[in-house]
């Protein structure tokens, strides 16, 4: 680990303009660690990197690889509409992608430096974005690249000039690996407590086995039941190099609940275990509840395991535990499951036809689809009537 050798302030040629104590490098980096556990120490950490170099902005990005997707983890001085702006759409022609990407932690990138001035003037990225919120000057470095596809980006925006930015640059570095310890460390923690809290609060309340898996069929939970189940089969059916079929077959039903191809769907197929025995694998969507839960940006399907040697899971407790749904709306969807138009459920239910318009609104946003034809489709694969 890097050690800051003097308490004395840092001049640097070109960015004297910018002169950051050592010590204040040391309490920086006190910062970080203190916010693995403090989500405020990592936000003062942030406010004090951003005043100690003049920035108007600094973040911490995650870039995930596969699905060229970045989003905002935390940031200081973005105001909403930027952000907003910014991942629904600029990320995807940010310029400073094809430099990050090919920048080794430990380094930075510069847009003054990197990305000539002359393209700048031509960007969308600079002219219509950055412009309009008078920002110009990008620097960013990568603090996270382990190997899982995502990385962790630090990114600082201002008015700065190249002189500026390069002499900030050298004298930041010292921190870097301190920040990348601390944001490995605070990522982790982040990850094992959402991971947790899911297990604890949803999976575990369904008795029957529930996974959690990306599009590749990598496993990211499981439930005891899942856990048991996929010890008991010794591996995942569908995963054996002996077996062609059976892994195509699953790892089509995984991408189209990750919407890998086309827009999320509900899947199932029949598969064969390491025993002899058949089983039933429905891969859905994952709920959005729990995909806030897990701060996953790659996509996941929740994987439910029809055993034989399993009881079956009740069909209202699918519903309350795993899509959050209340009586009111669980009465709506078995009604309209069976077939029923909304008109006749609500009929049915004794209760206005407005009423189960806004049941129904709530249970969209539950499940995660827009159309009852695709909530057909999504629930009535779990066979809960």
């Amino acid at each position: 680990m890097a050690q800051f050798s003097s308490d004395k302030p840092t001049h640097q040629g070109k960015g004297e303009d910018t002169v950051i104590a050592q010590d204040q490098l040391l309490t920086l980096s006190g910062q970080f660690y203190e916010g693995i556990l403090a989500p405020q120490g990592w936000h003062q950490a942030m406010t004090r990197l951003a005043g100690m170099t003049g920035a108007e902005m600094v973040s911490l990005l995650l870039w995930e690889r596969s699905h060229d997707q970045i989003i905002v983890g935390e940031a200081v001085g973005m105001h909403p509409s930027l952000r907003l702006e910014y991942e629904t759409y600029y990320q995807s022609i940010d310029p400073g992608k094809a430099f990050v990407g090919r920048t080794r932690p430990g380094e930075w990138y510069l847009d003054e430096r990197d990305f000539a001035s002359r393209l700048k003037d031509h960007s969308p990225f600079y002219q219509e974005f950055l412009r309009r919120y008078r920002m110009s000057g990008v620097m960013a470095t990568p603090i996270l690249r382990d190997g899982t596809g995502t990385d962790g980006l630090l990114s600082l925006v201002g008015h700065g000039r190249r002189s500026d930015m390069e002499g900030i640059a050298l004298q930041l570095t010292p921190l870097l690996p301190h920040l990348q310890q601390a944001a490995r460390l605070r990522w982790k923690l982040i990850e094992l407590s959402s991971r947790l809290d899911l297990a604890s609060r949803v999976l575990d309340r369904v008795r029957a086995p529930l996974l959690v898996m990306n599009a590749a069929g990598s496993v990211k939970l499981a439930n005891r039941l899942g856990e048991q189940w996929l010890s008991a089969s010794g591996r995942l059916p569908g995963h054996g190099s002996e077996d062609n079929d059976a892994r195509s077959r699953l790892r089509g039903a995984l991408q189209a609940a990750c919407g890998t191809v086309k827009p999320k769907r509900a899947a199932g197929v029949r598969l064969q275990t390491a025993d002899g025995d058949f089983c039933i694998v429905t891969t859905v969507p994952l709920p959005a509840d729990a995909e806030s839960m897990l701060h996953s940006i790659e996509p996941l399907a929740l994987v439910l395991v029809h055993d034989p040697a399993c009881a079956a899971v009740p069909a209202n407790e699918l519903l309350r535990e795993i899509f959050r749904l209340s009586p009111a709306e669980i009465r709506l969807v078995h009604i309209l499951l069976r077939g029923s138009t909304l008109k006749e459920a609500s009929e049915q239910l004794s209760i206005s036809f407005e009423t189960g318009r806004k049941h129904l609104k709530s249970v969209f946003v539950k499940v995660g689809v827009h159309r009852q034809s695709d909530l057909q489709r999504v629930l009535g694969s779990l066979d809960l009537v």
